[in-house]
């Protein structure tokens, strides 16, 4: 069963390492537990996506755009082995997902392993099509060696790279890099540290096929570290989805050219619903067993996403915006499958110009529009607002084609102007039947223009010929007023009397702190005693002019003169 945890869990999440203790060998990492990957022969690395891709490629937990959690149980009759899994996941608004997760495995000799795993992966791109993940793993095992039953402890890293191809109509094909182990090592009852075999995972998917996607993952075991008895196997998984996507089946062969191999079959069945459950039976081609998966998947629907299931006809309350006709509108179909283990859809992208606007101040609206958008099977769609804490605050759709774009301006459906913020422009378009051809967002900022903007400076006064160190310039603190991400800044002092302009300093993309002038003009020489004018010009991200009061100083290089005045010019000194 797959969930969202809430924010305060994040941080961790499990994969399951079944680990053996060889007398002479290495630790070699067992296979995993995931009912999904498992179906498709463990080919999975480069489309899986949420919980399903901690154990094969921890870049995939990018994919996810809601709080899920997953359950699994796994069984092999012959030996009596039983392994259970958990694990969740929540993603944030700019793309960072975090997951927890555990998985355990209770042979029936004696022994047992468990995995505890932290997972953070991030899109590395605006499109969101190339993803970065890594997996930071806890292992506690026992395993009988000699007749003795030792525990070990260990720490464990995975690293993993994803990459989407989009083509107009969608994605053509996926692809995928994973180190699994990098650097893993486990301590046995505090003496004999062991390291865990490494292994390069390369995968590649063609999904341009209607519900249907293959994909060939390669694993080449790393032999430079330790001797194993672990080899590289060749990988083949697909699954196909009927039905309106409400089943799906998987088969796939592990291992295609040894003899050690594995030959699986998968289902699953996605109801109209916010869960899924797989399952997946696993064969042995040299007649080591067979072994039972069963997965239970939850999607949690974020906080004030959750629409009717007949959205009421919306119309623009603002004059920027014109999108037309609007018709009644499906967002959670009723009659059409959600898998929420990742369906091959289609990719829109959203383009937001500018990416941050300020309705207050000189940038007041924003463009959304969708460029490459040449699907001829969009029935209706569906554009959402969401604010910082989620909420749905503007809605807009349409029957057919989408529009080329149309512009915000920060208000909500009300009319009412919307705070400074990072707001979700999400995008849903539909089929004839109400199937899901797309889901895909991007972010657009409000900045609100600044009340307060100044330069501050401790003492007004100063001189470059100051003895005391540290005083032979004088230092300014800038008091940004809001954010101090800017467009660009300028920092001029000029004399007081003609306007020039005797020092300058510029900058992009952040405003400095302090700001230092040492006396010296633009010819490196040094400035004429006299009075100054410092100013700080910017222009923040909204396209808002910042600018500061002048602030008036005094440059005073010129020592003071100095007289000795006795009462008589004459003096006897041998007198009293």
């Amino acid at each position: 069963m797959s969930f969202y945890l809430p924010r305060f869990l994040q941080r961790l999440s499990v994969v399951l390492l079944l680990a053996i203790l060889l007398p002479v060998h290495s630790l070699a990492v067992g296979a995993e537990q995931d009912a999904w990957g498992i179906g498709m022969g463990d080919a999975v690395a480069a489309i899986a996506g949420g919980t399903h891709a901690i154990q094969w490629n921890p870049a995939g937990v990018a994919r996810a755009t809601q709080p899920m959690a997953q359950m699994g149980f796994g069984f092999n009759p012959s030996s009596d082995d039983f392994q259970w899994n958990t694990a969740g996941l929540y993603p944030f608004q700019d793309g960072t997902v975090f997951a927890l997760s555990q998985f355990s495995d209770f042979p029936s000799a004696p022994g047992s392993s468990t995995t505890y795993i932290g997972s953070i992966a991030l899109p590395l791109n605006s499109a969101r099509d190339f993803f970065l993940g890594l997996n930071l793993k806890y292992l506690a095992l026992s395993t009988e060696a000699g007749g003795v039953l030792e525990s070990g402890q260990g720490l464990g890293l995975d690293l993993g790279l994803a990459y989407d191809l989009r083509g107009p109509e969608g994605t053509v094909a996926s692809f995928a890099l994973a180190v699994k182990d990098a650097n893993t090592e486990v301590r046995f009852n505090d003496t004999v540290e062991q390291p865990v075999t490494r292994t390069f995972v390369l995968g590649a998917a063609y999904e341009d096929i209607p519900d249907t996607r293959v994909e060939m993952d390669y694993d080449i075991v790393d032999q430079t570290l330790q001797t194993t008895d672990m080899h590289n196997r060749l990988r083949l998984g697909a699954e196909r989805f009927f039905d309106d996507r409400f089943y799906s089946v998987r088969m796939g062969f592990d291992d295609l050219f040894n003899n050690d191999g594995y030959f699986t079959l998968g289902a699953g069945y996605h109801p109209s619903q916010p869960y899924e459950v797989s399952y997946a039976f696993r064969a042995s081609t040299n007649g080591a067993g067979t072994a039972h998966f069963l997965s239970f998947i939850w999607q949690f629907e974020e906080a004030g996403k959750k629409e009717n299931a007949e959205a009421t006809p919306v119309s623009s309350s603002s004059s920027e915006i014109n999108i037309g006709a609007v018709s009644a509108l499906v967002e959670t179909p009723s009659n059409v499958g959600k898998p929420v283990s990742g369906v091959p859809l289609n990719k829109m992208t959203i383009s937001v110009d500018p990416p941050v606007f300020s309705p207050s101040g000189r940038q007041k609206t924003t463009t959304i529009s969708f460029p490459g958008d040449n699907s001829k099977d969009v029935a209706h769609w569906l554009v959402t607002i969401q604010a910082p804490n989620q909420s749905v605050i503007r809605r807009f759709g349409g029957t057919g084609p989408l529009l080329p774009s149309f512009a915000w301006d920060g208000l909500d459906d009300s009319g009412k102007a919307m705070p400074e913020g990072k707001y979700r422009v999400a995008l849903k378009t539909f089929g004839r039947k109400n199937d899901v051809l797309s889901d895909d967002f991007e972010t657009v900022e409000i900045l609100s223009p600044r009340s307060h903007f100044e330069l501050q400076t401790t003492d007004p006064y100063f001189s470059t010929q100051a003895a005391k160190k540290g005083k032979g310039n004088i230092s300014f603190t800038v008091n940004a007023g809001g954010s101090s991400e800017v467009q660009t800044w300028d920092f001029e002092i000029s004399e007081s009397s003609t306007n020039k302009v005797v020092y300058e300093k510029q900058g992009k993309n952040k405003l400095p702190r302090t700001v230092k002038w040492d006396g010296k003009n633009l010819d490196g020489d040094t400035s004429a005693d006299g009075t100054y004018l410092c100013l700080l010009i910017a222009q923040d991200e909204a396209g808002n002019p910042l600018k500061t009061d002048a602030l008036q100083i005094f440059l005073n290089n010129t020592p003071p003169e100095l007289s000795l005045k006795g009462q008589n010019p004459w003096a006897d000194f041998s007198s009293n």
